[in-house]
């Protein structure tokens, strides 16, 4: 009878020894963005420090499937996305590292962590966004009298998402919302177009495309304004124009050197000359053009050779 009490007293404390309160905390919802890195915070403590790995074992499991597992045998994953720091373990943290999050990552795990006898399970909720991007479009019809504004919101999630039109701060109504659509990764797109009348005041007026989404700390918005026809064309000769002239600079001032070592005794009598046949033209104004702009181009290259003759002369005196 003595020994059974002492072999009772001993596995008593035995199990007080190896027993340790155990509490594990895991927040929730928490979120993350698509094709970043997340953390799902997971932490424990034990009364009973240090901490002994032997009786330590911690798994993290979504969908009623076990993603990862550590144990005394070591740790093993199921998803080369999913890790979590084992040197942090002496610490308390049994955080869960997901990399290149996408849509399906969405949904609740379960942090489950044992020592010793004790087990305790804490659900959190991942909530997965991605931002939207914002295009827009301006479309005439073939009077030239009305303009379709369109705003393209590309690549959000979740599908819930507000656009808003608004004209000098004013806002806009009667818009054609279109329905989101689905990408394959399971990100959406939608669009949003307003029909505005061509109008003198209308090139004044500052138009804006205002989109709102969960995963926006403040809203997208581009801001534009009508440009009719004829000052659009005007502004692509001029664009056209100076293209040409940037994609000539260098071969023509390559040109402009060579001729002036050549031609660098003829200037002067070349100005003079000009300048008779200017007086002799002034009967077409075209002509008349034509010869002043000569005689600019021939001064250019006069004094861009003295230029140079005066700068090599410099370099060879050093």
């Amino acid at each position: 009878m003595a020994e059974r009490t002492i072999l009772g007293i001993f596995i008593l404390l035995s199990l007080l020894q190896t027993y340790a309160a155990l509490d594990v905390f895991a927040p929730s919802p928490q979120r993350a963005f698509v094709t970043n890195n997340t953390v799902l915070n997971c932490t424990f403590s034990v009364d009973k420090q240090p901490l002994d790995f032997s009786l330590l074992s911690i798994s993290w499991s979504f969908q009623e499937k076990v993603l990862l597992r550590y144990d005394s045998k070591g740790f093993s994953t199921q998803d080369p996305r999913m890790s979590f720091c084992v040197e942090s373990l002496g610490d308390g943290y049994a955080s869960l590292h997901i990399s290149n999050v996408t849509i399906p990552d969405r949904g609740t795990y379960v942090c489950t962590v044992i020592y010793s006898t004790e087990s305790k399970k804490k659900k959190t909720l991942l909530k997965v966004l991605a931002r939207p991007r914002i295009y827009t479009l301006i479309t005439k019809d073939h009077r030239n009298t009305e303009s379709i504004l369109t705003c393209k919101a590309t690549e959000f999630f979740p599908p819930d998402i507000w656009i808003t039109w608004y004209r000098n701060e004013e806002v806009l109504r009667n818009e054609l919302m279109g329905k989101p659509q689905m990408y394959k990764d399971g990100t959406y797109q939608m669009d949003s177009s307003m029909k505005i009348t061509s109008t003198n005041e209308g090139q004044k007026q500052i138009f804006s495309c205002r989109v709102q989404h969960d995963s926006l700390q403040e809203p997208l918005q581009m801001n534009f304004q009508l440009i009719n026809e004829d000052t659009e064309t005007s502004f692509n000769v001029v664009t056209v124009v100076y293209i040409i002239l940037g994609l000539t600079a260098i071969p023509v001032g390559i040109g402009i050197f060579l001729w002036i070592r050549k031609n660098a005794g003829k200037m002067v009598t070349h100005i003079k000359t000009l300048q008779i046949a200017l007086l002799s033209s002034m009967k077409s104004k075209s002509m008349y053009i034509v010869s002043l702009l000569n005689i600019y181009a021939r001064c250019i290259l006069f004094f861009a050779y003295k230029l140079i003759y005066i700068l090599s002369q410099s370099v060879n005196k050093r």
